[in-house]
């Protein structure tokens, strides 16, 4: 813009580059954006207190960080983050920290708990903040702990290759507009055939998930999903004496022909039906 613009003023190489541009932009954004958070954590802590939630990083250059968030209810506000190297390498000086930041978004007066994971760092924080505030109670973030878990459980090559297979049949379905416009009304027609209780029993055709959109539990809502999605699916491979996959979704390629595969096998194989419902009984309860 500034060539067409203001040619000779580019010309004398007198233009700013980005990041000088940059710096005072994002310091002034989050500078207004703090402020916007501090005025909805007050608002929102009126009538209840908040969860003080910590959640233990590395960032790009392996720097040990710790996020900071505000839990009220349903809803989450990411709040800050600290930078726990050089000084702060010990418990003493993160926790020095972490009680700074308490006190910088307000205290007691917003929070009563604060959570975490059974990260080594955010444990120890934990326990001396809890311990110099009395008010504060120390809780588990059991969804981080079932995050690992599940992520320990799915290293097992039998649960990876059925959760990949559960990633590719979903993305293979909701990538094909042909495709997903027939699985959609062989759906509603699969689930008027089944009984009442079908539902409350998991046991009706569903609409496949998109991936990360539940941040902990999305990998068994992928397999369930492919679970009771298979009468439906196979209705819709035996439609028109098996011509109407073909028909929708034209596989060129090897990836493509790989997908399609995978579809078939959820449809058509009974062994692995058996697998994804012995992982559905195995990721439940988390």
């Amino acid at each position: 813009m500034l060539q067409v613009l203001r040619p000779g003023y580019v010309a004398r190489k007198q233009a700013p580059t980005r990041r000088p541009i940059a710096g005072p932009m994002l310091t002034g954004m989050h500078g207004i954006t703090a402020e916007r958070v501090m005025a909805m954590l007050t608002l929102w802590c009126q009538r209840r207190k908040a969860v003080l939630v910590l959640d233990a990083w590395e960032n790009v250059s392996h720097h040990h960080i710790v996020k900071l968030m505000a839990i009220i209810g349903d809803k989450a506000v990411f709040l800050d983050s600290m930078y726990c190297g050089d000084e702060c390498q010990d418990a003493e000086g993160q926790a020095q920290l972490l009680q700074e930041k308490l006190v910088n978004y307000g205290g007691l007066t917003n929070f009563n708990a604060v959570g975490s994971d059974n990260a080594a760092a955010c444990l120890e924080m934990r326990r001396r903040v809890t311990a110099n505030n009395p008010g504060l109670v120390s809780l588990n973030d059991q969804a981080h702990v079932a995050k690992l878990l599940l992520g320990d459980l799915c290293k097992i090559s039998w649960l990876k290759n059925v959760v990949q297979t559960d990633v590719t049949v979903s993305a293979y379905v909701r990538n094909h507009q042909g495709l997903l416009a027939a699985y959609s009304l062989e759906k509603v027609a699969s689930n008027k055939g089944l009984s009442s209780e079908s539902a409350g029993a998991t046991q009706t055709a569903v609409a496949y998930v998109t991936p990360g959109a539940t941040r902990f539990l999305c990998t068994r809502d992928l397999v369930l999903a492919c679970v009771r999605n298979r009468p439906a699916q196979r209705s819709l491979l035996e439609r028109n004496n098996g011509t109407e996959l073909p028909r929708l979704v034209k596989a060129r390629d090897q990836a493509a022909r790989e997908s399609q595969a995978a579809f078939l096998r959820i449809a058509e194989s009974a062994t692995d039906a058996r697998d994804w419902a012995a992982l559905c009984q195995l990721l439940d309860p988390l």
